[in-house]
């Protein structure tokens, strides 16, 4: 979606359709995407690195089919279910799998791994990694923390998902939501779905 003429209410916007129905879909979900640098607080290197970020909302956070690999302690199986810390609190970041190596040192790809001592491998809780965020158009800096690492089965997911309530609490304008992920409804043809909603939206 155009960052400069977003959708409102989606919902809403798909029942105006005649060929749409909110119905349909048994989630929807939004995020904005962008570009950001990133340092862990205290590692060996403090070198900036550039990764992807999603702001997602809560729908799509609460809606969130993503593999965990690994957590910190307190949250996954054994404590506060991830996307839900998320949620409540924006301070807090899931990573994806190549932001960590493996304990023989690799990472994944062109990928270099950016936060130390936590591993691909990890089946126990880790303390929760301390990173700096910086928007590199308004030097915004925010320090977050990491509680969970992606399975790396996903390896087309973003650098870092955090709440958007982050931007929309820190930044001093409006960051419009421009992507959407939609889960059907039983039953729906997916193709003619995608069509309908190209032809209505873009």
């Amino acid at each position: 979606i155009n960052f400069n003429t977003p959708i409102e209410d989606i919902r809403q916007s798909i029942d105006e359709r005649p060929d749409l129905k909110a119905a349909d879909f048994q989630a929807i979900g939004s995020y904005t995407d962008a570009g950001v640098q990133v340092r862990q607080i205290e590692a060996d290197s403090q070198r900036w690195r550039g990764v992807h970020v999603w702001a997602a909302s809560d729908d799509l956070l609460a809606a969130s089919e993503y593999k965990i690999k690994t957590t910190a302690e307190g949250f996954g199986p054994a404590g506060r279910p991830v996307w839900q810390a998320l949620m409540d609190d924006p301070t807090l970041v899931v990573v994806d799998g190549w932001a960590v190596a493996t304990r023989d040192g690799v990472g994944g790809g062109e990928a270099e791994p950016w936060i130390d001592k936590v591993y691909y491998e990890n089946e126990e809780a880790w303390p929760a990694v301390d990173i700096e965020v910086k928007e590199p158009q308004t030097g915004v800096t925010l320090n977050l923390k990491v509680i969970g690492v992606l399975d790396r089965v996903h390896d087309h997911a973003p650098g870092i998902i955090v709440s958007k309530s982050l931007l929309d609490d820190t930044l001093p304008f409006v960051v419009p939501l421009t992507n959407y992920q939609f889960k059907l409804a039983e039953g729906l043809d997916p193709k003619a779905v995608a069509k309908s909603l190209e032809s209505s939206f873009l």
